[in-house]
């Protein structure tokens, strides 16, 4: 399946006709058609949901998913796996960066790490070498 980028308007458009022509059936009829939701899911454009779904008896995505209203528990079986329709939506609207023109910075967790260092610890290399000889030259 090939897809092209799209406007939201375009893809509220798609997924509202899968609203309105589809059977609506409640969350709880899915279990009885052999299916459970994930914890994964797409807000679309238009107030509208997609779920991933997986057949009870497997952990593989299932070849449907659930589309339905943000704030109602019926909605409709789309004939597609949730990946697919995942991929199309991500590639249309990619991870937003909040604030594109700050450079993230790497923070240092633990900035006063140079305070909790024991005594007594090894010695860096040119001293455990330097002390070495002084043994030896004692002897």
């Amino acid at each position: 399946m090939l897809f092209f980028p799209m406007k939201s308007d375009e893809i509220e458009t798609i997924y509202s006709r899968h609203y309105a022509t589809g059977e609506k059936i409640t969350h709880d009829r899915l279990a009885r058609l052999g299916y459970r939701f994930t914890a994964r899911f797409i807000n679309i454009a238009g107030g509208y949901k997609l779920f991933e779904l997986l057949p009870l008896k497997s952990d593989q995505p299932a070849d449907v998913c659930f589309l339905s209203m943000k704030h109602n528990d019926r909605g409709v079986v789309i004939l597609d796996p949730f990946y697919e329709h995942k991929a199309m939506l991500m590639g249309v609207n990619p991870g937003k960066d909040s604030n594109p023109g700050i450079a993230k910075q790497k923070i240092d967790p633990h900035p006063d790490e140079s305070q909790w260092k024991k005594p007594g610890g090894t010695l860096p290399q040119q001293e455990r070498n330097a002390a070495a000889l002084d043994g030896r030259a004692g002897e």
